[in-house]
């Protein structure tokens, strides 16, 4: 159970999932492989900003069934999810091994923005008090050198997202301020740049 990277493909579905079964009977290196066992891993090419990984479990007789949860739409619609869970991520107690105070030191800070390089805060019971300090000192120096490059701040033990893409939807300026409402809640998220989708929106004829 790995995450795999999606394949973007611009064909339509149908001609795709022919051309791959046609492929899987000529190879006789991929008997066990199925059409089932790829389709999962194909999306729309116009998504391919996304660069996203999937991982696949199969519910074979229900047994993932108790696992299965729902979160319900602003229209009535439940969709499913499940959550996926690794080692002790988040929960580590005791004090973030993070050195504070290497960025009052200006020079640190500009070498580290000079070399592009991203920060990484340990784990442990005091990292929100760490992350606000780094910032407060990485804003500081940018606002006294009027430097506007960004410099990544991610937390260990939580996902290194830097950018959100919220895709297309009626009211997609409404979800957009929901979603920066929810990133300001959270300290690993506070400095993640949120952005609309390109892709235009189309509802469908009545």
């Amino acid at each position: 159970n790995l995450p795999l990277p999606v394949v973007y493909v611009e064909s339509s579905p149908q001609s795709v999932m022919h051309d791959i079964e046609c492929k899987l009977k000529e190879n006789c290196d991929y008997q066990d492989v199925t059409l089932r066992d790829i389709v999962p891993y194909l999306k729309n090419g116009h998504f391919y900003e996304e660069k996203e990984s999937r991982m696949v479990f199969s519910n074979i007789n229900g047994a993932l069934s108790k696992c299965i949860r729902f979160r319900t739409l602003s229209n009535g619609v439940k969709i499913p999810y499940v959550v996926v869970k690794h080692g002790d991520v988040g929960k580590m107690k005791g004090t973030c091994r993070t050195d504070v105070n290497v960025f009052k030191d200006d020079n640190y800070i500009k070498n580290l923005i000079e070399s592009g390089n991203d920060v990484w805060i340990e784990e442990g019971a005091n990292q929100r008090e760490i992350y606000f300090e780094i910032m407060r000192c990485i804003n500081k120096y940018k606002k006294e050198n009027n430097i506007h490059q960004k410099v990544r701040v991610y937390c260990k033990g939580h996902l290194p997202i830097d950018k959100i893409t919220v895709a297309p939807s009626y009211d997609i300026d409404r979800v957009v301020e929901q979603i920066e409402r929810f990133c300001k809640s959270k300290y690993w998220l506070s400095d993640v740049d949120i952005e609309k989708s390109d892709i235009p929106y189309i509802r469908p004829s009545l």
